[in-house]
Formats: structure tokens, C-alpha cells, sequence
């Protein structure tokens, strides 16, 4: 992502990951019902919600 982790200050170590969540009938995907994202730091190992990306890390996220 090109941005310094909020935890231990490290620059370029965070990466972002997106999941898409989709309803299953009979364990066969039927259709997306909405998506997660979060970004982890390679380096200390901190996993970051979508809910506590700081304003640098959205703008990343965003390009």
C-alpha cells in the first residue's frame, strides 16, 4: 500500500486484503451478499479493520 503502519511505524509493510462474503445454500455459493476488508502488517504482524483504517491508509486503499 505505500503507507506507514499506525502500530509500529514501519513504511511499506501493510497490505491490504479484501474477502467477498456470499450465502450458501447446501455449501454451493449462490450469490455475493457483501465484501471485508482489512490490511496487515508484514512486519509486526497487526491486522487493521476497515473500521480502523486511518485516513492515509482509505486514501491508499482508494487509488
Amino acid at each position: 500500500m505505500g503507507v506507514s503502519c499506525p502500530h509500529c511505524g514501519q513504511h511499506g509493510t501493510l497490505t491490504s486484503i479484501s474477502q467477498a462474503n456470499y450465502f450458501h445454500l447446501f455449501w454451493l455459493p449462490l450469490f455475493k451478499i457483501g465484501s471485508s476488508s482489512f490490511a496487515e502488517c508484514s512486519h509486526c504482524k497487526r491486522g487493521f479493520y476497515k473500521e480502523e483504517f486511518s485516513a492515509e491508509m482509505e486514501r491508499a486503499i482508494n487509488k
